[in-house]
C-alpha cells in the first residue's frame, strides 16, 4: 500500500541514495540491447503499395448479370483471390519481360510465378471497395514496379472479361428483338383482320376484368415455364461440365435460384480456379487435384439437389396456375366470344409492343455502354518507390528501451518499501475499508505557506499565536481560498445528511490525536454560521482543550462550570461580542458575514472526572435545552483511542463525524474505532479526509493546481518562492535522465555503432 503522506523530496532522496545502482542497470541493459539489435539486423526489405478501387458494376438495365458485381464482402474477397491468381501473374510476368514464352517451359514459368506471388500481398481497406496491392522486394524500384504491374495486369484481365460478357449480352438482345418484332407484326395483323371481319370496337367492364386476370395468370405461367427451362438448362450444364474453368460453356448463375445455390456457385468457381492453378504444377493424379475434384463433385451434386428442389416448387406453381386458368376460362365462356377475342388480341398486341420497345431501348443503351467501355477497376494510387526499408535495425529504440527498463528496475527497488505501509490514502479505499461515505476533503496547506499572506493583515509584526489562530480559521481570514471553499463544500454535504436524517447535534472526533479534528470542527462551525444557521460550538475535549485558543477566548466559564452548577447557561455561552473583545482581529470579524450566528461554549475548569460529567442527567438536559435553541450543535470530542469520552457523547447526539488525517493511522485502527461506534449504535454520518496532499493519491491530483490559490498578489505574482523550489525538485531528476540518454546516444553515434543520419535525413 502506498504511503500517501510522503512528498517528492523523500522520493528524490531515495533516488539519490541508489543512483549508482539505477545508472549501472540502465547502462548495462542499454549496451546489451544495442549489441543484440546490431547482431540481429535483417537484410533491408522495401515495400510499395498500389491501391485500386472497384466501381459498382451495373448490367444494361438489368437484362443480364455481369460476371462481377462488386459490393458485398465475399465478392471483393473473390476478386482479391483473382488478383493473386495464376492468369494475372502470368500476364504480369510477360509484361515486365521477366520471362519469355520461347525460353521457359510451363514448369519453369510456374516456378517463377509462385515466387512472384510470394512477394505480393492483397488486402482490403476496411469495409470499403478499395484493395491495396503491396509488393516487397530487395530494392525500392523493384517493389514499386511489381505492385504497379500487378494492378495493370489485373485491370486488363478484368476488362477483357467484361467486354466478352457485354458482347454476349448484345447478341442475346438482338435475337430477342427479331423474335419479338415478328410476334408484334403477327398480333397486329390478326387484330386488324378480326376487327374488319367481326366489326367489334369495345368490350364491357366484366370482360375487361376477366381478360386482365387471364393475362396476369398467363404471364405468371410463362414466367414459371421460363424459370423451369432455365433451371433445367443449368442442371444440364452442371452435369456436362468438368472440373476446369476452361470447360465451362456458360455460367451457372441465375436470379431464380436461392441464396444457398448462389453461395455454392461462388464456391464452385473458386475451386475450379484453384484446380486450374494447381494443374500448372501438378498432374491430375496429384492428391491436391484429386481432393479438388472431390470437392467440385460434391458441390455440383449439392447444386443439382438445390435446383431439383427449386424445380419442384416451380412445377407445383405451374399446376396451380393452370388450374386457376381453367376455372377462369369456364367463367369467361359466359361472355360473348367476339368481345373476348377482341380484348385478347388487343392485349397481345400491347404486350408485344411494350416488350419490343423495352428491348429496343435496352439494345441502344447496351451499344452505348459497350462503346464507352466503363472501367470497373480504377487505379487510384500508384505505387511509389519507398525511401526507407520496412525492417531497419532497431538500435535506437532498443537502446532507449534498455535504458528505460534499467531505470524502472532501479526505481522499483527504491520504492518497494512503500508496500509495507498500511495507511489509507485514496477516497475509494477509505469508503471500501470503512463502508462510510467521504463527506469532506480538506487540502493540506502548510502554516509557513500561509504566513506571508496572513502577516500582510497586520501593520506590525504579529505574534506567533495570532498567526497560528488565523491559519487555523482560514475560512474566516481567507474567505476566497480553496481551503475555505473546501469547508463550504463540507458544510453542504453535512447539511444534506442532516436534512435526510433530522440531525442537529453532531460530535466531531478522530481515531488518534493530531488529526486536525479541532480545526475541522471550528471551521465547520464558521461555515455553518456563514450559511445563516444558528450554530453552537461546544468544547467537550476536556483532555486537551483548544477551541478557546482558536477563537482567542478565555477557557472559563465553560461547560464544566455549568454542569457543576457554578454558572447558568446564559453565562457560559460566548457570542460575537465576546469574540470581538478577545484576541481576534475586530476588522475581520466585522467583515465576516453570518459570524453573529456563531455561539461558543468553552471547556471551562478542567474536571478530574470528565466521563462522569458527560454521563450526568444535567448534561443530557443541557443537550435537550440547546437543541431547541439552535439549528446546529457541534461538539469537539477527544480522540476515540485515547479516551471513552467520544463514545459517551456519540450515544447522546444525533450523529458522528470521523476525522481522518490521510496517511496518519493504519486501517486496522480505523476499523477498530468504527466498530466501537457501531457497538453503541452511534449514527456515523461519514468521514472527513483532512490534510490531503496532492501527491498522496490520484484522487487529489487536482488539488496541486490550486494549492496556492490564495497566495497571489494583486499583480498576479506568487509571493511564495517555495513553489519554484518545488518545481525544481520535480524537473531536476527528469532533466538529468534526459541528459544522460542524450550523452550516451552521442557516444554511440560518434563511435559508429548507431547511424542517426538514416533516421533524420531523407
Amino acid at each position: 500500500m502506498a504511503q500517501y503522506d510522503i512528498n517528492l523530496r523523500e522520493y528524490w532522496r531515495i533516488i539519490k541514495k541508489r543512483k549508482f545502482f539505477i545508472l549501472l542497470v540502465a547502462v548495462l541493459l542499454t549496451l546489451f540491447s544495442v549489441g543484440l539489435a546490431i547482431i540481429r539486423a535483417p537484410t533491408p526489405l522495401f515495400e510499395a503499395t498500389c491501391s485500386i478501387k472497384f466501381e459498382k458494376a451495373v448490367s444494361p438495365l438489368g437484362l443480364y448479370t455481369k460476371f462481377i458485381s462488386f459490393g458485398s464482402g465475399s465478392e471483393i474477397e473473390t476478386q482479391m483471390a483473382v488478383i493473386k491468381g495464376y492468369p494475372v501473374f502470368k500476364k504480369m510476368a510477360f509484361a515486365i519481360g521477366l520471362v519469355d514464352k520461347e525460353d521457359y517451359s510451363d514448369r519453369e514459368l510456374a516456378h517463377v510465378i509462385v515466387g512472384l506471388q510470394a512477394k505480393v500481398t492483397v488486402t482490403r481497406e476496411g469495409y470499403s471497395n478499395i484493395v491495396n496491392i503491396t509488393a516487397k522486394a530487395a530494392s525500392p524500384e523493384l517493389s514499386a514496379h511489381l505492385a504497379n504491374q500487378v494492378a495493370i495486369a489485373y485491370k486488363e484481365t478484368h476488362a477483357e472479361e467484361v467486354n466478352r460478357r457485354t458482347g454476349e449480352a448484345i447478341k442475346f438482345i438482338e435475337g430477342q428483338l427479331k423474335e419479338v418484332s415478328g410476334r408484334l407484326r403477327s398480333s397486329e395483323d390478326r387484330l386488324r383482320r378480326f376487327k374488319e371481319n367481326e366489326q367489334i370496337i369495345s368490350l364491357n367492364f366484366q370482360s375487361d376484368t376477366l381478360l386482365s386476370r387471364a393475362d396476369a395468370l398467363e404471364a405468371r405461367l410463362v414466367e414459371t415455364l421460363g424459370a423451369e427451362g432455365e433451371l433445367h438448362d443449368i442442371v444440364k450444364k452442371i452435369k456436362e461440365a468438368s472440373g476446369s474453368m476452361y470447360s465451362l460453356k456458360g455460367s451457372f448463375f441465375s436470379e431464380k435460384t436461392t441464396d444457398l445455390y448462389k453461395k455454392l456457385n461462388s464456391r464452385l468457381i473458386d475451386l475450379m480456379i484453384q484446380r486450374d492453378t494447381l494443374l500448372v504444377q501438378y498432374t491430375t493424379a496429384h492428391p491436391r487435384i484429386i481432393e479438388a475434384d472431390k470437392q467440385i463433385a460434391e458441390i455440383k451434386e449439392n447444386m443439382i439437389t438445390e435446383l431439383d428442389s427449386e424445380l419442384r416448387v416451380y412445377e407445383k406453381r405451374e399446376q396451380e396456375i393452370k388450374k386457376e386458368l381453367a376455372d377462369l376460362r369456364e367463367e369467361m365462356q359466359l361472355i360473348p366470344n367476339k368481345g373476348l377475342e377482341l380484348v385478347r388480341l388487343e392485349k397481345e398486341m400491347e404486350r408485344n409492343r411494350d416488350i419490343y420497345s423495352l428491348l429496343e431501348s435496352k439494345y441502344q443503351e447496351a451499344l452505348i455502354e459497350n462503346a464507352e467501355k466503363p472501367e470497373e477497376v480504377v487505379i487510384i494510387k500508384p505505387a511509389f518507390e519507398p525511401f526507407k526499408p520496412i525492417n531497419p535495425p532497431n538500435t535506437v529504440p532498443a537502446g532507449f528501451m534498455g535504458a528505460m527498463i534499467g531505470l524502472v528496475f532501479g526505481l522499483v527497488f527504491a520504492f518497494i518499501v512503500e508496500t509495507f505501509d498500511t495507511s489509507i490514502g485514496a477516497i475509494d479505499e477509505v469508503e471500501q475499508t470503512l463502508g462510510l461515505a467521504v463527506v469532506g476533503l480538506i487540502p493540506h496547506i502548510g502554516e509557513k505557506d500561509m504566513e506571508p499572506e496572513l502577516k500582510e493583515q497586520y501593520e506590525q509584526e504579529a505574534p506567533s499565536d495570532v498567526l497560528l489562530r488565523n491559519a487555523r480559521l482560514i475560512p474566516h481570514f481567507g474567505p476566497q481560498s480553496m481551503l475555505a471553499e473546501s469547508f463550504r463544500s463540507f458544510r453542504m454535504n453535512v447539511q444534506f445528511n442532516a436534512l435526510e436524517q433530522d440531525i442537529k447535534s453532531i460530535v466531531v472526533t478522530s481515531a488518534t490525536a493530531e488529526e486536525g479534528k479541532t480545526t475541522v470542527v471550528a471551521n465547520l462551525a464558521i461555515a455553518m454560521a456563514e450559511g445563516d444557521l444558528k450554530t453552537l460550538l461546544i468544547e467537550t475535549d476536556f483532555r486537551r482543550p483548544t477551541i478557546y485558543r482558536v477563537f482567542g477566548l478565555e477557557p472559563t466559564p465553560g461547560i464544566t462550570d455549568y454542569l457543576l452548577s457554578n454558572y447558568d447557561l446564559s453565562e457560559i455561552v460566548r457570542t460575537v461580542t465576546d469574540i470581538m473583545m478577545g484576541k481576534m482581529n475586530i476588522d475581520k470579524i466585522i467583515l465576516t458575514p453570518g459570524i453573529d450566528n456563531l455561539h461558543i461554549i468553552t471547556c471551562g475548569t478542567l474536571p478530574l472526572n470528565p466521563a462522569e460529567l458527560m454521563q450526568s442527567k444535567k448534561f443530557k438536559g443541557f443537550l435537550a435545552e440547546v437543541r431547541d435553541q439552535y439549528d446546529v450543535i457541534l461538539l469537539d470530542a477527544p480522540p476515540l483511542v485515547s479516551a471513552a469520552d467520544a463514545l459517551i457523547l456519540a450515544m447522546e447526539v444525533d450523529g458522528v463525524l470521523l476525522t481522518y488525517r490521510v496517511g496518519k493511522v493504519s486501517r486496522g485502527i480505523l476499523k477498530r474505532v468504527k466498530s466501537q461506534l457501531e457497538r453503541i449504535k452511534a449514527n456515523i454520518i461519514g468521514v472527513v479526509l483532512n490534510e490531503i496532499k496532492a501527491e498522496a493519491s490520484f484522487d487529489f491530483a487536482e488539488l496541486k493546481k490550486y494549492k496556492y490559490y490564495t497566495y497571489y498578489g494583486e499583480e498576479g505574482k506568487k509571493k511564495n518562492t517555495r513553489g519554484k523550489r518545488f518545481l525544481f525538485r520535480i524537473l531536476a531528476p527528469i532533466l538529468l535522465i534526459i541528459a544522460l540518454i542524450i550523452l550516451f546516444g552521442g557516444i554511440l553515434w560518434q563511435t559508429g555503432i548507431i547511424d542517426l543520419d538514416k533516421y533524420f535525413l531523407p
